[in-house]
């Protein structure tokens, strides 16, 4: 059956010419279901329809050849959310959200969403904080998270093709300190199949991180080892910096669902360019594993290049499957004084990576020889003296075995493995920490929850035989991990 010709029907504001240019279908060609899901995919990419279907303008009547109707139902265009409250300890905030999702009638989606929090004095009650917020600026002083993004889903390279720019300015203030980030990025998606998707993109940044009352190089440095609480919200160096990055990356996926797969393969593959610069005096030379100072700030210049493979078997039709993943990455620095930008490091610990260890609190190998070294060095290192915990280069191996118990809970036994090092040279497949759990994981409309606890071997170890040499104390015997969806 071929198809005489397409009507399309419903679309009041969206220009016809886009729905044409996104339909497999053609007129004067053969009638095929894969070309109606096809087509009915890219059409529901554009994000600007509620529903969209694909059939025979008479389905009943016998004919070689039939008009095929294209009907829609489009979305509102535009929309707006907003609200506002006031807490103790966060003063008073306020967000706004705009959207319109269909410009000239050709789904291009702009977006502008700005939350704002404001700290009076009223609401300080310790003096000393009072002193230092009313030394900021008023700018510095205005939490904000303000973002704006601006959607294409043609350039004129075909439906197949998507540009995205967006810019962020985002600014974080505690009882000690304030973090400021402003971003440009571009991103270009390319989706030649449903499974198989790429996308480029460059980006810009500032970032702007200090310790209230002072302006000592180094006080950020000593904050984090006086609070290692905050080593995960500093990712940064001191003072202000500038980075430049541009990214490639590439994904295969073949799973039957992407948050808890039973069936299929998942592959992806990414390299990223990055180039730093800080504002002001920088430091000249290398940093060794022994310094562990990243938040000195230095120019950097590195490739960074990650990956992932996975691998997902159903062993029975109720759905117990066996998941296995192998992730690694390494960074290759570019000049000779370069180290890596703070945010770029790679993190071994939590949900994702290793679950026997809380997230991104695995020390690197190589750090952890020299805190294990004999205490006779002239300059011991301690595990004071490492204030965040990224590396350079890592392997993660995992395995997991997913076992179903009722209609919407199931539990899973799992191994996960790997390790990290801050001089890739160092990387040594023979010296990879374990952990093993169990978990439990309940369905839901927006994913499984999932809830695992990993307990760190080789702290068990310990904990049964006492007299073992080398212990690593600053480790917890296990963690408890939460997170919506599994990998």
């Amino acid at each position: 059956m071929t198809v005489s010709r397409i009507d399309v029907r419903g679309a009041t504001r969206t220009r016809e010419g886009l729905i044409r240019r996104r339909l497999v279908l053609k007129p004067g060609a053969l009638y095929k279901r894969s070309l109606v899901r096809r087509s009915e995919e890219l059409l529901g990419q554009l994000g600007v329809f509620s529903t969209v279907s694909i059939g025979f303008e008479d389905p009943y009547v016998p004919a070689r050849e039939k008009v095929v109707v294209v009907r829609v139902e489009e979305k509102m265009p535009q929309y707006i959310t907003n609200g506002a409250g006031v807490r103790t300890g966060d003063g008073v905030s306020a967000f706004i959200e705009y959207g319109y999702r269909n410009i000239a009638g050709e789904a291009i989606q702009f977006t502008l969403a700005s939350q704002l929090g404001y700290l009076p004095d009223a609401l300080i009650l310790e003096s000393d904080v009072r002193r230092k917020y009313d030394e900021l600026t008023v700018l510095d002083r205005l939490e904000r998270r303000n973002t704006v993004t601006i959607q294409f889903p043609e350039i004129g390279l075909g439906p197949l093709f998507r540009l995205e720019i967006s810019g962020i300015d985002v600014r974080d203030n505690a009882r000690d300190y304030g973090l400021t980030k402003d971003a440009a990025l571009l991103t270009l998606f390319f989706r030649p199949t449903r499974r198989l998707a790429f996308q480029a993109g460059g980006s810009l940044e500032r970032n702007v991180a200090s310790i209230f009352g002072t302006n000592e190089k180094g006080a950020l440095d000593e904050y984090v080892r006086e609070n290692p609480a905050t080593r995960n919200i500093f990712r940064v160096p001191e003072g202000t910096t500038f980075a430049i990055a541009e990214q490639l990356r590439a994904s295969w996926d073949r799973r039957d669902r992407p948050l808890d797969a039973t069936a299929g393969t998942f592959v992806s593959l990414g390299a990223e360019h990055v180039h730093a610069e800080p504002i002001g005096q920088s430091s000249s030379q290398p940093l060794s594993p022994a310094d562990l100072s990243v938040f000195t700030a230095t120019t950097s210049d590195f490739m960074r290049y990650d990956g992932r493979v996975a691998g997902y078997v159903r062993l029975s039709q109720r759905g117990l499957a066996l998941a296995l993943s192998f992730r690694a990455g390494v960074i290759q620095q570019l000049l000779p004084a370069s180290h890596t930008y703070p945010d770029r490091l790679f993190f071994l610990g939590g949900i994702d990576t290793i679950r026997g260890f809380a997230q991104d609190s695995l020390v690197p190998e190589d750090v952890a020889e020299q805190l294990l070294a004999p205490k006779g060095l002239s300059t011991p290192l301690t595990i004071d003296d490492v204030v965040i915990r990224g590396g350079d280069a890592f392997v993660n191996p995992r395995a997991e075995l997913r076992i179903p118990l009722t209609g919407s809970i199931q539990t899973a036994l799992f191994v996960d493995s790997g390790n990290l090092w801050t001089n890739p040279k160092r990387l040594d497949l023979t010296k990879l920490r374990y952990a093993t759990g169990t978990g439990l994981r309940i369905e839901t409309p927006i994913g499984p929850l999932a809830f695992d606890y990993g307990f760190n071997v080789e702290r068990v170890l310990d904990q049964i035989f006492p007299t073992r040499k080398n212990q690593r104390t600053w480790e917890s015997l296990g963690a408890f991990h939460f997170s919506i969806g599994v990998l």
